[in-house]
């Protein structure tokens, strides 16, 4: 699945605290087995995969719906 994010002008407090909230979100799911892989890749955009251990389509898109990164664009 692939998403393509419409990525705002955030000033770089906001920017370090989503970025903060992002990194906890992939070591909570880590922790909890959900997280095979993931890190940026590409150039500076801010493009990143993951790659999850999922029971369903619907699970994968639930977590990554749910990451501090994704739901701010």
């Amino acid at each position: 699945m692939l998403r393509v994010l419409n990525r705002p002008q955030l000033d770089s407090a906001t920017a370090m605290k989503i970025q903060i909230a992002h990194l906890n979100n992939i070591d909570s799911l880590h922790e909890a087995g959900k997280l095979i892989l993931a890190g940026p890749f590409g150039d500076d955009k801010g493009v990143g995969v993951f790659i999850l251990k999922a029971e369903s389509l619907e699970e994968a898109t639930k977590i990554c719906d749910n990451d501090p990164a994704i739901k701010n664009g």
